[in-house]
C-alpha cells in the first residue's frame, strides 16, 4: 500500500441544492462528517478537507476531527481550484492522493483502500459506475502535475480520461446529492460505516 492522502472536496456553492451539501443531515451527522469518518477508517496517512463556500458554517462541524482543513479562496472558479488547493499542499513523502467528494455517502473505507492498493504500481485508478470512470479516484504523484494544471469547472475526470485509468467497480458511487430529491433518497436508504474510526499516525 502506498503512502497516500485523501483530499475531500467540499468547497462548492451547492447552487442546485440551494444550501450547503456538506451540512445535509445523514446518519445522525452530516455528509461532511460522514465523508471524513469514512476517510479516517481507511489506511490513508493524511486527510485534507477543502472548504470554500459556507466555510464559516462547515469548519466548526469538522474542526474536532483529526484532519487538515484547507481554505480555497478561489472556490467560485470551479472544482479545479479545489483540486489544486488540496494537491498543492501535500507533503513530499506522499506517494499518491485519493480525490473524494463530500456528497457520495455510500462510498466505503474498503473501496478507498482498494483504489489506493491497486494504484501502488503508479497507475491512476478510478471508480466505475453509471458507465463512467470517476471519483473517488487514486492519483500517483506522477499525475499531480496534470491535476495542478486543471482550470475552471473541470474536475479530475479529465485527467482520468487522458491517462486510461484502471477501474474498480463501485455502483455506490452513483448515489450523490445534487437536488432535494437526492436528499430524500438518502433519508429513505441510509447506510452505516461499519468500521470504527482509527487513530491517525504520521
Amino acid at each position: 500500500m502506498p503512502r497516500f492522502a485523501i483530499v475531500i472536496l467540499a468547497a462548492g456553492g451547492s447552487t442546485r441544492l440551494g444550501r450547503p451539501k456538506a451540512l445535509v443531515p445523514y446518519e445522525s451527522a452530516t455528509l461532511i462528517e460522514h465523508a471524513a469518518a469514512t476517510a479516517l477508517c481507511s489506511t490513508a496517512n493524511e486527510i485534507l478537507i477543502v472548504l470554500g463556500d459556507a466555510e464559516a458554517l462547515i469548519r466548526p462541524v469538522v474542526a474536532r476531527l483529526p484532519v487538515c482543513i484547507i481554505s480555497n479562496p478561489d472556490w467560485k472558479e470551479g472544482i479545479a481550484s479545489s483540486i489544486r488547493t488540496g494537491i498543492g499542499i501535500l507533503r513530499p513523502n506522499v506517494e499518491g492522493a485519493l480525490i473524494v467528494l463530500a456528497d457520495q455517502p455510500k462510498i466505503t473505507a474498503q473501496h478507498l483502500n482498494a483504489l489506493a492498493s491497486r494504484g501502488a504500481g503508479g497507475s491512476i485508478v478510478a471508480s466505475a459506475y453509471d458507465g463512467i470512470l470517476g471519483v473517488p479516484a487514486y492519483f500517483p504523484r506522477s499525475a499531480f502535475g496534470d491535476l495542478l494544471a486543471l482550470q475552471g469547472d473541470t474536475g479530475a475526470r479529465r485527467v482520468i480520461q487522458a491517462h486510461g485509468a484502471l477501474a474498480v467497480d463501485c455502483p455506490e458511487g452513483a448515489a450523490d446529492v445534487d437536488v432535494e430529491a437526492d436528499v430524500l433518497n438518502l433519508e429513505q436508504q441510509p447506510i452505516e460505516i461499519r468500521a470504527t474510526q482509527r487513530a491517525k499516525s504520521e
